[in-house]
């Protein structure tokens, strides 16, 4: 099926146009179709998966006072940093924990060492 540009229709095959697809648009909400398309939403068993996690230490502040229920400072929580710094080899430091954009942190350390090597 081939579609000319709106520019070439008249008025009244505009009108039609328009009537066709307000009708086929009515048609989809009478089917009360209810779509997600949300990206990576885990399921109700996914999620219970994880609920005794809810009932682990009952502080919400970390070794140096920083509360951690807001991802704690710039760089991400201490104990975090901390924890990946020796899966890393490196110093705690050289770690940030990011909290909500990990693909795009994902993606700038894969250009970076495309860039200029995974060592200096």
């Amino acid at each position: 099926m081939t579609h000319q540009p709106l520019s070439s229709l008249s008025r009244d095959d505009i009108a039609s146009l328009l009537e066709q697809q307000q009708s086929a648009y009515a048609e989809l909400q009478a089917k009360g179709l209810k779509l997600d398309l949300t990206r990576g939403k885990p399921s109700a068993a996914q999620l219970d998966l994880s609920d005794e996690l809810l009932n682990l230490p009952r502080g919400f502040k970390d070794s140096s006072g920083t509360d951690v229920r807001n991802y704690g400072g710039l760089s991400g929580l201490t104990e975090l940093r901390e924890m990946f710094a020796d899966l890393l080899w490196v110093e705690p430091e050289q770690v940030v924990a990011g909290g909500n954009s990990s693909l795009t942190m994902m993606r700038d350390c894969l250009i970076f060492m495309l860039l200029f090597g995974a060592r200096q």
